[in-house]
C-alpha cells in the first residue's frame, strides 16, 4: 500500500540547530587597549573641543671665563587640538517579522515580549555588539565623515612621510625598499641619527604599529634576507601564541599589530604617548540601552559615546610613517 502526501512540502529541520548562529569574522576592539600601552587616553572630556599642552626649551651653553649675564634660551609654549563627536549606534527589532520563520521556536512564549527576544535576541545583541565595536575601533585610525580619524590627520600634515609604495616582503632576495622590515629599518634610521631621538629609541620611548599581514610580510623580508635564526625563529613562535607585538631586530622599539591598519596599510613611527584618545565616558563603548516603543510593539536599542582622536605633536620628530602621501 502506497504511502501519499497531498499539499505538504517536504520536511526541513530548522529547528534542533536554531540557535547554533554562524556569524560574521569581525574585527574586535583591541585599539583602546593599544593606546593605553603607547599614546595617551584621556576621559572625562565633556567638551567638544579640548587644548592639549605642548612645551619645549633651549638653553645654550656659554663661556663662563666672565662675570657678565647673558640670558640665551627661550620655553616655548603651544598648543594642539583634540576634537570631541558625539556618536550613535540606534535600530530596532519587530518581534512578529521572525514569527513567520524558524526563528518563532526561540521567541518566548506569550505574545508581550516585554523588552526580550529569548534566545534569538541574546545572539542578536552580541553580534550587535561586536559591530559597534568594530565600527568604533575603525573610526579612531579611518574616519574622514564624522571627525577625522588618526590617519587621516597623519595624511593632512606636512612632511613626515617617508614613501607611499605599498609594502611588500622585500622581493626575491629581500633588498626591496618597500619590504616591511626595510621599511622600519628606514624609519628608524631617521630618528637614530638624531641625538635626541636616538635616546628615546634606546629608552624604548618609542613605537611601530602596522598592520597583522605587514607583520607577516616583515617576517617573510626578514629571513629572505638574513635566513632563519634564533631572534626570528622565537619571535614568530610568540606571534603563533598569540603574542600582539615583537621589538624590532637590533633596536628597543617594540613594533604592534594593529588590525585597523590592514586597509591602510600604513606603517607608523612615533614616540610614545604621541597618540591620544579622548572621552567623555569611556564605558559608554560599551553600553547599549534597550526598551519598548511607546505602543510596545518595537524593541529598539540606543548606544551612544563621545570620542575624539589626536595626535599631540605632527612634525617629524614626534611621528613618521609609511603610507599615503600627505
Amino acid at each position: 500500500m502506497a504511502i501519499s502526501y497531498s499539499s505538504v512540502n517536504a520536511w526541513t529541520n530548522e529547528h534542533t540547530n536554531a540557535t547554533a548562529f554562524w556569524t560574521e569574522a569581525l574585527m574586535g576592539n583591541s585599539f583602546v587597549s593599544l593606546v593605553r600601552d603607547t599614546g595617551t587616553i584621556l576621559t572625562g572630556v565633556k567638551e567638544n573641543t579640548r587644548k592639549l599642552p605642548r612645551l619645549s626649551a633651549t638653553s645654550t651653553m656659554q663661556d663662563g671665563d666672565n662675570c657678565a649675564f647673558n640670558a640665551s634660551g627661550s620655553v616655548t609654549f603651544s598648543q594642539t587640538t583634540l576634537n570631541m563627536k558625539n556618536v550613535k549606534f540606534q535600530d530596532e527589532w519587530c518581534a512578529r517579522a521572525m514569527e513567520d520563520y524558524f526563528t518563532s521556536v526561540l521567541l518566548p512564549a506569550g505574545q508581550h515580549y516585554a523588552e526580550s527576544l529569548g534566545q534569538a535576541g541574546q545572539a542578536m545583541v552580541m553580534e550587535v555588539e561586536k559591530a559597534i565595536q568594530k565600527n568604533l575601533a575603525s573610526a579612531y585610525l579611518n574616519e574622514t565623515a564624522l571627525f577625522d580619524g588618526l590617519l587621516q590627520q597623519l595624511y593632512d600634515a606636512t612632511g613626515i612621510v617617508t614613501s607611499s609604495t605599498t609594502p611588500t616582503n622585500g622581493g626575491s632576495a629581500g633588498t626591496d625598499a618597500q619590504g616591511v622590515f626595510n621599511i622600519c629599518e628606514t624609519l628608524v634610521n631617521l630618528w637614530i641619527a638624531d641625538a635626541d631621538l636616538a635616546q628615546e629609541i634606546q629608552n624604548g620611548n618609542v613605537a611601530i604599529w602596522m598592520s597583522p599581514y605587514d607583520v607577516k610580510l616583515y617576517f617573510e623580508n626578514y629571513r629572505t634576507k638574513f635566513g632563519d635564526n634564533p631572534w626570528a625563529t622565537q619571535q614568530l613562535g610568540l606571534l603563533a601564541g598569540g603574542a600582539q607585538s615583537f621589538i624590532h631586530a637590533g633596536t628597543n622599539v617594540r613594533i604592534y599589530s594593529e588590525p585597523g591598519l590592514t586597509t591602510s596599510r600604513a606603517i607608523i613611527m612615533f614616540r610614545k604617548g604621541n597618540p591620544t584618545l579622548g572621552f567623555d565616558l569611556e564605558s559608554d563603548n560599551n553600553t547599549l540601552k534597550f526598551g519598548l516603543d511607546e505602543h510596545e510593539e518595537n524593541i529598539w536599542y540606543t548606544g551612544r559615546t563621545k570620542i575624539g582622536a589626536a595626535w599631540r605633536a605632527l612634525d617629524a620628530d614626534n611621528v613618521r610613517y609609511w603610507g599615503a602621501a600627505s
